[in-house]
């Protein structure tokens, strides 16, 4: 048998002796945006463990403009006492309507594939890895692509005032001059009047 040596990383290594899976490092904490690619109910490990919705999310927008396309695996609990803190939050996010009952939540699991939310990413220390913990979810708008910057203010654009049709496509014409009239004749008129306040002189009037 041929002895075949390879080279082994040797942090690659440290990170495998300390528990870490390859290609699943531990996203930064902060916000991003999450795409639900696939998910799938897990039964519980013992039959009176609850079960655990496990969603494949696509990154979409990260705080941090890194890992975005990456793919992370989201897990919510669903026990009575973390279903009202984080899968009901999610769904009310996401748009996903969701039946309260007395036997508990009701939802469309085809309804879960795609839905897209922005959510905050929090460290949860184990004994041998860190675990990705995500919550606060918040509704995304246009899809969650991208963010939307802030814009400037800036005044409303001045519209030009609109013109009839008319105006526009016969050129301006004067007013037609008025045709020659001779002048009225002069009215007769009596003796002037004397100023006001004087009588006329005797023998007249």
């Amino acid at each position: 048998m041929a002895i075949i040596q390879f080279n082994v990383d040797q942090e690659a290594a440290a990170k495998a002796a300390a528990g870490e899976r390859a290609g699943r490092g531990v996203l930064p904490e902060g916000q991003y945006v999450l795409r639900v690619t696939s998910s799938k109910l897990e039964p519980g490990k013992t039959p009176a463990s609850y079960p655990a919705l496990v969603c494949k999310c696509e990154v979409l927008w990260s705080f941090n403009a890194n890992n975005v396309g990456r793919t992370i695996t989201r897990r919510f609990r669903m026990t009575p006492k973390a279903i009202p803190y984080f899968f009901l939050p999610f769904c009310a996010a996401a748009g996903i309507p969701v039946q309260q009952g007395p036997q508990g939540v009701q939802f469309d699991d085809a309804s879960i594939n795609g839905a897209t939310t922005k959510a905050k990413c929090t460290h949860s220390p184990g004994e041998r890895q860190t675990f990705e913990d995500w919550s606060d979810d918040e509704s995304v708008q246009n899809g969650g692509a991208a963010q939307p910057q802030p814009q400037a203010w800036a005044p409303p654009a001045q519209q030009p005032v609109a013109q009839p049709a008319q105006w526009a496509s016969q050129p301006m014409q004067q007013a037609p001059t008025p045709a020659w009239a001779p002048p009225a004749a002069a009215q007769p008129q009596g003796p002037p009047s004397p100023p006001w306040g004087q009588l006329p002189p005797r023998g007249q009037g």
